[in-house]
C-alpha cells in the first residue's frame, strides 16, 4: 500500500467516526426535538380543551338564563359563546386527527357537540314559539344540552387523561434522548481517543521509524559504512526509497573498489596534495617512480621530490592552479629518487575548491625526453654530418656535369645526373625532416612581410615552370589581387608543393590552375588539376607525415610523403585552414586559407 493511500486512511478513519457521531446526533436531537413539540402540542390543546369546556359551561348556564328570562342581553351573549365553543371544538377534532391515537374521540365529539349546538342556538334564537312552551318543555331542553354538554365534557377529560400520558411518555423520550446524546457524545470521544492514538501508533511505526531508519541509512551513505537491514512490511515509497539506498550502497561500493582497484594499479603516480602542498594521499606508483617508500612520503612536501632549481617554478605553478580551479594546468620537472637519480616527469594538477586539495597526476617522460634527445641528436647528424657532405658532393658532380674536369661521355653524364638527382632528392628529404622537426619542437619563426596574392602565385610559377614544361603541363591562374601580411617564403613553399604534387599526377597536354580570391574575410587560394584524384577513404590522411595515397608513388613520383605535412604546419602556423576537395577519376582541388590584414 503506498503512503498516500495510508494517509487517506489515516485521514478516512477519524472522520468517517466523526460523521457516524455527528448522525447519531442529528437523530437525537431530531427525536429530541420531536419529543419537546409533542409536549409543547399537548400543552397547548390541554389549554384548548381546558378553555373550550369552561366556554361550554358558560353556554350552557346562559341558555339556562335565556330560557327563563328572555333577555335579549343574554340572547347575544349566547350566540358568541356557542361561536367560542365552536371554534374550539373545530381546533380540537383537527387535533384529534393529526394524533392516531386520539382518533376515536372525534365521531362522539362531532355527534354531541351537533346536538348541544343545535339546543344552544335553539335556545337563543328569537322565535315566539319558545315563549308559549311550558316550563317543563324549557327544563327538558336544559337537561338534554346538560347530558349532551357533560358527555362532551367527559369525552374532553378522558382525552386529557391520554393527553397527560402522552406528555409523560414524551418527556421520557425527552430525558432518554438526552442520556442518549450523551453517551454518544463519551462514547464517540472515547472512540476518537483510542482510533487517534491507534493511528499515530501506526504513523509511528508504519512511517516514522521507518523514515528515521533511512534517514540513519542516508548518513551511513554518506560515511560508506554498511546500511541497516532492508526495510520490511508493505511495499510503498519508502521501502521502494530505502531498497534504492541499498541499490546505491552497492554500486558505490562497487565503484569505491574500482576506483580503489584503478588508484592503486594506475601506471602513474596519483596522489592529492593539501593547500600547503603536502602529500595526503599516493597510490604504489610512487615508490616504483622514485623509490621512496609511501608510509615516509606522506605528509612531506612536494618540492622535497622535485629538483632545488624548478622549486620556485614548481611553486607558481601550484598557485595558479589554485587561482584558476576551472582550468588543468601541466608541467614538466625533475623529481628526485631514493638513490641520488632524477626522472623527468609531467605534473598534471587541478585545484579542488570543495576539498581544498590539489589532484595531481605524475607522469614519467623519462623515456620519452630520452627519446626525444635522440631524435635531437640524430636531427643535428643529419643537418651537420649528412646535408654538408651531400652538399659539397652536389657541387663537384655539378663541377663535372660542366666539364670543369674535362668533357665526360655521354653515359658518364647520364650516371653524373642520376646521381645528381638522387643527391637533390635526400637533400629536399632532409630539409623536409628539419622543417617538420622545427614546426613540432615550436623553432620555426615565421618572418612576416606586406606582399600580394599575385606576387606569390607569379613566384611558385617561376619555380615550377620547368616541371611543368617538362610533363607538358599549362599553367593558369585567375586572381583577384590582395594585400596580404604573411611569411612570403613559407606561402610560396606550400604554392610550390602543391604544384608539384598537382603537375606530377596531372596527364600531358592538361592544365593546372591556381585561383586566389576573398572568402568570409580570408584569402583562399586553390590549386586545381584534372588528375587521377583521391579515394574519399584517403582524403582524411593525405596532410599526415610519410602518408600518400599509393604506397608505389613514393617510387614512380619520387615523393617522401613529408610536403603536405609541412603545408600544414605552415598554414596553422598562419593561423589559417589547409584541405582537399577530390572526385577520383575527375582531379583535385587543394586550398587553404589565410587571414587578410585588416
Amino acid at each position: 500500500m503506498k503512503i498516500v493511500h495510508q494517509g487517506i486512511i489515516i485521514v478516512l478513519v477519524p472522520l468517517v467516526i466523526e460523521l457516524v457521531i455527528v448522525g447519531s446526533l442529528i437523530a437525537s436531537m431530531q427525536a429530541s426535538n420531536d419529543a419537546i413539540n409533542e409536549q409543547q402540542k399537548f400543552t397547548r390543546l390541554t389549554r384548548l380543551m381546558t378553555a373550550t369546556n369552561g366556554k361550554m359551561q358558560e353556554a350552557f348556564f346562559q341558555a339556562g338564563f335565556l330560557a327563563i328570562d328572555k333577555d335579549p342581553k343574554y340572547e347575544s351573549g349566547l350566540r358568541e359563546k356557542v361561536m367560542i365553543v365552536e371554534k374550539g371544538v373545530e381546533q380540537i377534532k383537527a387535533a384529534f386527527l393529526e394524533d392516531s391515537r386520539l382518533a376515536r374521540y372525534k365521531p362522539t365529539i362531532d355527534k354531541d357537540w351537533e346536538d348541544v349546538r343545535a339546543t344552544l342556538l335553539e335556545l337563543g334564537a328569537p322565535k315566539p314559539d319558545l315563549f308559549h312552551r311550558s316550563k317543563d318543555e324549557k327544563v327538558m331542553m336544559m337537561l338534554v344540552v346538560q347530558e349532551k354538554t357533560a358527555s362532551i365534557r367527559m369525552i374532553l377529560e378522558e382525552a386529557l387523561r391520554d393527553f397527560y400520558d402522552l406528555s409523560d411518555e414524551a418527556y421520557k423520550r425527552t430525558q432518554e434522548t438526552k442520556v442518549a446524546m450523551w453517551s454518544i457524545l463519551v462514547v464517540g470521544v472515547l472512540l476518537n481517543v483510542v482510533v487517534a492514538l491507534g493511528l499515530l501508533r501506526y504513523f509511528f511505526k508504519s512511517i516514522v521509524t521507518r523514515i528515521g531508519q533511512i534517514s540513519e541509512n542516508s548518513l551511513y551513505l554518506v560515511r560508506g559504512e554498511p546500511l541497516l537491514p532492508v526495510l520490511q512490511g508493505p511495499e510503498d515509497e519508502l521501502v521502494q526509497l530505502d531498497k534504492v539506498f541499498h541499490v546505491v550502497a552497492e554500486t558505490l561500493r562497487e565503484a569505491g573498489a574500482r576506483e580503489r582497484a584503478v588508484f592503486e594499479n594506475a601506471v602513474d603516480v596519483i596522489c592529492s596534495l593539501d593547500g600547503d602542498g603536502r602529500l595526503m594521499r599516493i597510490n604504489r606508483a610512487f615508490n616504483e617512480l622514485t623509490g621512496f617508500e609511501i608510509e615516509e612520503a606522506v605528509e612531506n612536501h612536494i618540492m622535497e621530490y622535485v629538483v632545488k632549481e624548478q622549486h620556485e617554478k614548481t611553486h607558481d605553478f601550484l598557485q595558479n592552479a589554485k587561482r584558476d580551479p576551472d582550468s588543468n594546468y601541466n608541467l614538466e620537472v625533475g623529481m628526485l629518487t631514493k638513490y641520488g637519480g632524477v626522472r623527468d616527469v609531467l605534473l598534471s594538477i587541478k585545484w579542488d575548491t570543495a576539498e581544498k586539495s590539489y589532484f595531481v597526476v605524475i607522469h614519467d617522460i623519462t623515456g620519452r625526453k630520452e627519446l626525444e634527445r635522440a631524435k635531437q641528436e640524430f636531427v643535428n647528424m643529419v643537418s651537420h654530418d649528412l646535408r654538408s657532405p651531400l652538399t659539397s658532393l652536389r657541387v663537384s658532380l655539378g663541377l663535372f656535369l660542366n666539364g670543369v674536369f674535362g668533357e665526360q661521355t655521354a653515359k658518364a653524364k647520364i650516371r653524373l645526373g642520376t646521381m645528381d638527382e638522387s643527391i637533390d632528392r635526400l637533400i629536399r628529404l632532409i630539409n623536409d625532416l628539419l622543417d617538420v622537426e622545427k614546426f613540432e619542437a615550436g623553432q620555426m619563426q615565421l618572418e612576416l612581410e606586406q606582399t600580394s596574392t599575385n606576387h606569390l602565385i607569379a613566384s611558385a610559377f617561376e619555380a615550377v615552370s620547368g616541371m611543368a614544361e617538362a610533363q607538358k603541363v599549362e599553367l593558369n591562374v585567375v586572381s583577384n589581387d590582395r594585400q596580404l601580411l604573411v611569411d612570403g617564403d613559407r606561402i610560396i613553399q606550400v604554392l610550390v608543393n602543391l604544384l608539384s604534387n598537382a603537375i606530377k599526377f596531372s596527364p600531358q597536354q592538361s592544365e593546372v590552375e591556381v585561383r586566389a580570391f576573398e572568402r568570409d574575410g580570408m584569402a583562399e587560394f586553390r590549386v586545381i588539376d584534372h588528375g587521377r584524384g583521391i579515394p574519399a577513404d584517403k582524403l582524411e590522411s593525405v596532410f599526415e607525415r610519410f602518408k600518400q595515397v599509393d604506397a608505389k608513388n613514393a617510387v614512380e613520383k619520387k615523393g617522401t610523403g613529408l610536403g603536405l605535412a609541412i603545408c600544414k604546419n605552415i598554414i596553422e602556423a598562419h593561423g589559417g585552414t589547409i584541405g582537399v576537395d577530390s572526385v577520383e577519376g575527375e582531379g583535385s582541388q587543394f586550398w587553404f586559407r589565410v587571414k587578410m590584414p585588416a
